[in-house]
């Protein structure tokens, strides 16, 4: 069994030893019990500790140490139960209880057995009682002048956590309430008083006053923690997070207005911010573009005053563009949206799938406006070669890129602009190129790279060859043994597999000259989807029966 101390558990057996039962001395298994658990013996952990405690139950009944330790053991397993998502952490927990609870009740000097019981209590929910055990021990230390400045601090917030679940679960009407809102308070003010408040325990004040209707309070209880200490940021973070929620922005704001330093301006901004997006939702375009510049006006002044902030800040001015530019593209105002998206993704292009509020990302945007404008096939392929130029890591929109690029192309060609069709069919081969590296696996982007070299180039023919037959394999292999179970990607996948071979079929006919294989390759492209709609699969086939001997089988 391991070592008690690797159980964290040394100073309680340390404890126990010292601490006599009023009602009996100790029984002469709990001794060899001890040297049991404090000896190198196999590591079995806290259920082999409780092995060795079950063995002297019957000895041991009505000795406070052992139903301390018992206790104390108990709970540990029950919260490795909890963490580990086991049956059985609630029973555990009511067991720890009852042990700590019958130790209490022997012997109410040791602190340590009270701590725990409220602990056991609360976590195993049983609230009310576990605000009643911890009012109960912070009665016990008050009235002792023997106790240590650290354990009082530790049982104040013992109790405040306490008092503040039980208060959250009990309905408001009942009498309860207000006596647990008491306790809660008092000991957070104590605390508060000390400096001794953690981030933890502001946020659990401050949703105890929400609760309670005190909306000025569970946001000033973050306001005074800022001022006393105006660098710690998660106390900063959670007067941002306390603001949002309690839709008191403004207030935040004035307990940070007066701060020119890097920490409160960063802050400033993320306020600013978060109003632009509460004016956008109340449809104020103006107002919330106008709240983004003044956040970005923030960003810009903390990292001129502390280059260290640089990153950060930078991420944030990126998010303010991104921002200003879906909210541009939702006014109408395309242009702007246009502009303000593209410098976004200039500052941070590592940043455009970062959440901007409501679901939207730089990304988002950049895909909105290129739908918005794809009809017209020069604007839309300069949008996405502009993008793709600068995240040119980003499949999707290297992707459009090189479709637009092809279809402008194609636009070209046909009103007789040859050479500007073919630096575009050029420009969108480089671009289909760089996606396949991207994503090797993708059998749509195979395809499309492979017909730029066959339909428009007329090179690569080998490389083409390859990319087709190597897409075809994997295509009919995941339709086969593992297709999408999302029935629009099953079908796109096989939409893919039939443009294969209706490119492949293009590729007998202008290569190889093999109409029969050609023919062959029409005909299976006609099986995938959309099947008998396939216009150029039917043509490929035409051709290659006009090629094909009169007396070809049928």
């Amino acid at each position: 069994m391991r070592r008690l101390l690797t159980l964290g558990c040394a100073t309680l057996l340390a404890a126990c030893a010292s601490v006599g039962s009023t009602s009996t001395t100790a029984p002469p298994s709990w001794a060899e019990a001890r040297r049991t658990l404090a000896a190198d013996l196999d590591p079995a952990g806290v259920e082999g500790a409780l092995t060795v405690l079950d063995g002297i139950a019957a000895d041991c009944r009505g000795f406070a140490p052992y139903h301390a330790l018992r206790g104390e053991l108990t709970l540990r397993l029950a919260r490795q139960t909890r963490d580990a998502a086991r049956p059985g952490a609630e029973l555990l927990f009511q067991d720890a209880a009852a042990e700590l609870n019958r130790s209490v009740e022997l012997n109410g000097a040791p602190i340590a057995p009270r701590m725990a019981l409220v602990e056991a209590l609360c976590e195993g929910g049983q609230l009310d009682d576990g605000a009643t055990a911890a009012r109960a021990l912070l009665d016990h230390l008050e009235a002792r002048d023997d106790v240590d400045a650290q354990v009082l601090t530790a049982a104040k917030a013992l109790r405040a956590r306490a008092a503040a679940r039980a208060f959250a679960a009990t309905p408001s009407d009942d009498p309860k309430a207000a006596v647990l809102l008491s306790d809660a308070r008092t000991s957070l003010r104590e605390l508060e008083q000390q400096g001794l408040l953690d981030a933890a325990l502001l946020a659990l004040w401050s949703a105890t006053e929400q609760r309670a209707g005190s909306t000025a309070e569970a946001l000033d209880v973050y306001v005074r923690a800022a001022k006393r200490q105006p660098e710690d940021q998660a106390i900063l973070n959670g007067l941002v997070e306390a603001a949002a929620a309690l839709k008191q922005l403004p207030a935040a704001l004035d307990a940070l207005r007066t701060r020119s330093d890097a920490t409160g301006l960063w802050y400033q901004g993320r306020l600013r911010y978060l109003t632009a997006e509460i004016e956008r939702e109340n449809k104020r375009t103006a107002e919330a573009l106008s709240a983004l510049d003044i956040a970005a006006q923030c960003f810009t002044a903390s990292m001129q005053a502390n280059p260290a902030y640089r990153d950060g800040c930078e991420r944030w001015l990126a998010m303010c563009l991104g921002k200003r530019g879906n909210i541009a593209f939702l006014a109408a105002d395309l242009p702007h949206a246009e502009t303000w998206l593209l410098e976004s993704t200039r500052l941070r292009p590592d940043c455009i799938g970062d959440d901007l509020g409501g679901g939207e990302t730089t990304k988002l945007g950049l895909l909105r406006v290129g739908d918005r404008i794809m009809r017209d096939f020069e604007h839309a392929e300069a949008f996405y070669r502009a993008a793709s130029a600068l995240v040119d890591s980003d499949q999707d929109l290297l992707n459009n890129a090189a479709v637009f690029a092809r279809d402008r192309g194609t636009q070209l060609e046909k009103s007789g602009k040859t050479e500007e069709a073919v630096a575009m069919f050029e420009r969108s081969y480089a671009g289909y190129q760089r996606a396949v590296l991207l994503d090797p696996s993708s059998v749509r982007t195979r395809n499309d790279c492979a017909l730029i070299a066959i339909h428009h180039l007329d090179r690569d023919w080998d490389l083409s060859r390859q990319m087709l037959d190597s897409a075809i394999v994997d295509g009919e292999k995941t339709l086969l043994d593992d297709p999408p179970a999302d029935s629009k990607q099953r079908q796109a996948l096989d939409e893919a597999v039939g443009d294969c071979y209706e490119n492949l079929a293009l590729w007998h006919l202008k290569h190889s000259k093999d109409a029969a294989a050609a023919r062959a390759a029409a005909l299976v492209s006609l099986d995938h989807y959309p099947r008998e709609r396939r216009g150029g699969a039917k043509r490929h086939l035409q051709a290659a029966d006009a090629l094909l001997p009169a007396e070809r089988p049928r």
